[in-house]
Parts: structure tokens; C-alpha cells; sequence
């Protein structure tokens, strides 16, 4: 199912990112071109030992933020 929550400009996004995860992670986004088209892939590093996750979409980013977190 889709979460319309996320639809939202990138700044809202990263500012929700930052909001809900700022205090363990560092959320950032870097505007990418392959040569035909442009994207945008999501990053984060969790601050206390530098685990990096990136994505696709900002939603994504904060499922594998939420997995990461997760006890094993």
C-alpha cells in the first residue's frame, strides 16, 4: 500500500527525516545524473558507528533507518 504521507517536496522530506531520526542518524540527500536522467539518492550514517544506508525514495529510507534500529 502506498503511504501518501511521503508525497512531499524533498525539503519536507529531508526536514521529516531529520526530525524523526536527527538525534542517531545524519539524513541527507545527493541530486545524482546517470547521463539521461536525474534522481536523487537518500543517505544516512548513524552517528554512533558510521553504518551508512542509502535509497531511492525518502519513505525507504526511513523503513531501512527503522530496520537498522530494530533489535536483532
Amino acid at each position: 500500500m502506498h503511504d501518501d504521507s511521503w508525497d512531499i517536496s524533498l525539503r519536507a522530506a529531508l526536514a521529516r527525516l531529520q526530525a524523526e531520526h536527527g538525534s542517531t542518524w545524519m539524513v541527507w540527500y545527493v541530486p545524482t545524473w546517470d547521463g539521461y536522467r536525474q534522481g536523487i539518492t537518500w543517505c544516512a550514517r548513524r552517528l554512533a558507528d558510521g553504518r551508512l544506508l542509502h535509497a531511492y525514495q525518502p519513505r525507504h529510507l526511513a523503513e531501512y533507518i527503522a530496520a537498522a534500529d530494530s533489535p536483532p
